[in-house]
């Protein structure tokens, strides 16, 4: 990979974020040129249920992302129409970039980039893209809108919808990642509501999010723990085994 080759393509392409029509076309183009079937033949291997892709490898993708952001900050309500087209083309490399480039301009105007990633969730239909939407994606306004964000997950672990269930669990791996804020008890009501889960999808999610909030709080996460250490379920008991890896 040509870092600084690539980098330049993406600059001369961020140039056009006030073209919206012009720029996904050559965001097309930029992709296919870019593509690499062993990166294709890894995401169809590790994302089974992922969709249409370019193959774009995702260092790739985070070189796209970063000069989008840099560019867009300047004027962010038309960024997030772009990044809303940008989604709605559907590709597995145009809404990485998409989540990945909200990671910056969110901050800038966070009401209206809660509002496009809410709007994303029932287009979700792999692990990947759900994760990095309800990380990257929200990273730049979970800070100031903790409790707003913590109450959409709550809300979207009880949707009959597995990924939006898995995006809700995510959220609280998020908010694990983010050193200024504290992390409340709040996040074990989200993660209770789990416990149980069948699909697998959603207990490693949820496996995931016990390991992340225990190296920061390890004391929090056995309290919560201690309350199913004699649940004969299963599925319980492999998220104990799975979540209790970093304590």
């Amino acid at each position: 990979m040509n870092k600084l080759s690539i980098q330049k393509q993406a600059q001369k392409l961020a140039q056009k974020i006030n073209q919206p029509q012009q720029f996904a076309k050559e965001l097309e183009v930029l992709l296919e040129s870019l593509s690499n079937e062993e990166a294709t033949a890894n995401y169809r291997k590790i994302i089974p249920q992922m969709g249409r892709t370019f193959g774009v490898p995702k260092p790739v993708l985070d070189i796209i992302a970063q000069e989008i952001s840099k560019a867009g900050e300047k004027n962010s309500e038309t960024t997030l129409e772009l990044l809303s087209m940008l989604w709605q083309r559907g590709s597995f490399e145009e809404r990485t970039i998409t989540a990945k480039t909200l990671s910056k301009i969110g901050k800038r105007a966070p009401a209206k980039s809660l509002n496009l990633v809410q709007s994303f969730l029932q287009d979700i239909d792999n692990w990947s893209i759900c994760d990095v939407l309800a990380t990257q994606g929200l990273r730049g306004i979970i800070t100031n809108h903790r409790d707003e964000i913590l109450d959409l997950a709550l809300k979207c672990i009880k949707d009959k919808n597995k990924w939006i269930k898995r995006f809700g669990v995510v959220i609280t791996v998020e908010l694990a990642h983010n050193k200024k804020l504290e992390i409340p008890e709040r996040v074990f009501e989200i993660i209770k509501l789990l416990m149980t889960a069948e699909d697998s999808d959603i207990k490693k999610a949820t496996a995931w999010a016990l390991r992340e909030i225990s190296k920061r709080e390890p004391q929090m996460v056995k309290n919560f723990l201690s309350d199913y250490q004699n649940s004969q379920n299963k599925n319980t008991q492999w998220i104990i085994r799975e979540g209790s890896k970093k304590l």
